[in-house]
This record gives structure tokens, sequence and C-alpha cells, in this order.
């Protein structure tokens, strides 16, 4: 309960220090009990996104010991892409959790973003040819190099392809494409020709937590967490993530600087 203050003499004085102090107190058991229901509920959500692809890994490896001779290659490429999918997952769960405490801080430097796109590439190149996608990249003959935190940019841009390679169906086609004026500003597209999403669903799909109903989700898409964890990175960077329809009727993911 707060004291009344009445006139300016030291009692008063008193009084009113005493009623800063309580407010002060109120005020940290309120983000404390904010922090324990925000962890809670980030428990909640991890354990239900993690166990999802574990439950279908465990069935997929349970053919796997129940199969006499040659495992099907189809049980094969669904175990290998559980695997991936929760190696992204666990990594952006931990990055999610450092950029909502404020912990993830970016460290400035030259970045090499045609190295870069090599890289995304053949981290995703197994799991694309598992699913039988077609993944390719076209870069300029100069390189094109952008100031920002090498690692948090190569999250990004993975998290891009990952959804990509992901929603993509068997012979679909997934392309990283790098361009960039002299001296000017760059542009990183990843664009496919997968099932692509409606129009008042993209600005959603940028939010974390929100889980979309259409073709994408035939498979769990988690917390979302990836394209979260893009649009955080891009804005952390002043550069601009757009997703839209591609022209070939999938996604379209464009990252932009200079």
């Amino acid at each position: 309960m707060p004291v009344t203050v009445r006139g300016s003499d030291e009692i008063a004085q008193l009084a009113q220090e005493f009623n800063d102090a309580g407010e002060e107190v109120q005020r940290q058991f309120r983000a404390v009990d904010e922090r324990e229901q925000a962890l809670r509920m980030f428990v909640a959500n991890t354990t239900h996104d993690v166990m999802i692809p574990m439950t279908v890994l465990k069935g997929h490896l349970s053919a796997l010991c129940d199969s006499e001779g040659t495992p099907a290659p189809e049980v094969l490429r669904g175990a290998m892409e559980e695997v991936h999918y929760m190696a992204s997952l666990i990594q952006n769960l931990s990055a999610s959790a450092k950029l909502e405490a404020g912990e993830l801080a970016v460290e400035l430097g030259e970045v090499d973003l045609n190295a870069l796109v090599e890289r995304v590439v053949a981290r995703h190149a197994p799991i694309a040819r598992q699913k039988d996608i077609e993944l390719n990249l076209a870069v300029p003959e100069e390189k094109v190099v952008a100031r920002g935190d090498l690692t948090l940019l190569e999250q990004a841009v993975s998290n891009l392809v990952h959804n990509a390679v992901r929603y993509s169906v068997s012979g679909g086609h997934v392309a990283l494409l790098l361009d960039s004026g002299t001296g000017g500003p760059w542009r990183l597209r990843v664009v496919d020709d997968g099932p692509g999403i409606d129009d008042e669903l993209i600005e959603r799909l940028m939010q974390r937590s929100v889980r979309s109903d259409d073709a994408r989700s035939r498979h769990p898409e988690g917390q979302g967490f990836g394209l979260h964890i893009a649009r955080e990175v891009a804005r952390r960077h002043g550069i601009a993530l757009e997703l839209r329809r591609s022209e070939y009727g999938g996604l379209e993911a464009e990252l932009r600087g200079g």
C-alpha cells in the first residue's frame, strides 16, 4: 500500500521515497513473472516442436529395424530429412532464445556473400538430393562484399534455403541468386517452385509462433523460428527482407542490402 504524502518536509520526502521504492519492487516482480511465463511457454512450445520430428524419426528407425535386406530408399530419405530438420530447429531455438534475451550481439565485418552462398548450398545439397530437388546457385564473377556478422547472415540465408527445400516437392527446384551493381546495393534471392502460399499468409509467416494451414504445413514448421530469426537478423543489419510469390508458383524470399 502506498503511503499518503502530505507537505514537503523530511517526513513527506521519506514517504515519497518509500512509495517510489515500492513501485520499483512491484515492477521487478511483474518483470520476473513475465519472464517466468515466457519461459514456461517457450519450454512447452520447444518440447512440442522437437517431439514431432522425433516421433516421425522413431517411426522411420522402427521400419529400418524391421526391414529385411536393403532398407527402402524412401525410409532412409525420410529419416535423413527429420534429422536435418531437428538440427536446424535446435540451432534456431538457441538463437531465438538469445534474440529474445537481447544476448545476440552483431559483430560487424566484411562478409564474402559469394562464399556464403556456396557454403549454404553445399550444406543443404545432401537433403535436396535425397528429396529429388534440384538446388542451384548463381553468383557474380566479381566478389560481392557485405558489411555484417558472418555467422548471423549465414544462419539467416540457411534458414530461408532450409524452408524452400523442406516444402518443395519431389522433382522441384530451389535456386539462390546473388547479384550486385558495381559498388552498389546487393540482392540475394531464394526462389522455389513448390506449393506456394496464399498472399494473406505471407506476412503472418514472418511472425514467430505462426503456423500455416496450407500445403507448406504438411510437415510441422515448429514456431516459425527460421523466418523469425531471418527477419530479426535482417533488422539488426538494416537489411530488407521480403517474401512474395515467385514467378514459378512457389515462394521467393529476398534480402537486400548495400
